[in-house]
């Protein structure tokens, strides 16, 4: 499997990005097959809701909302080297069970925000798609 992770200031600019490497990206995924690639776009809703319209069903992207609660701590300086560490954690939550899960989400984000590792977070936040909870 090969991952590849990119992070965008807003919606419009992984559209700039995204239009840059079309043909690149169309390309790659013909020859493995549209079934073999998964792409997920997380941000806030208002930033999906500007992406949305532009996907036209080429690309296989689903899409999730973070959490209003989600965090973005410490900005990266421009043009350093990207030595950080992601996590990607998901949780298929029971049915019935979605409510009970994200009443966990205040705690979590107190502790990311003045908990003994706070300093060396970056982003951090929740997620929802379908039952599928999302950390990043």
């Amino acid at each position: 499997k090969v991952l590849c992770r990119e992070g965008y200031k807003d919606g419009a600019a992984m559209l700039a990005h995204t239009a840059e490497v079309k043909d690149d990206l169309e390309g790659m995924i013909k020859k493995i097959g549209k079934d073999k690639v998964k792409i997920l776009c997380s941000g806030p809703s208002s930033e999906i809701e500007k992406v949305k319209p532009h996907m036209d069903g080429r690309l296989p992207i689903k899409f999730v909302e973070l959490d209003a609660g989600s965090l973005l701590l410490n900005a990266f300086p421009k043009g350093c080297a990207d030595a950080h560490i992601t996590i990607l954690p998901e949780f298929v939550v029971p049915t019935g069970k979605m409510g009970e899960f994200k009443a966990g989400f205040p705690k979590f984000y107190a502790a990311t925000k003045s908990g003994p590792g706070a300093a060396g977070v970056s982003t951090s936040g929740f997620g929802v798609a379908w039952r599928l909870v999302s950390t990043w």
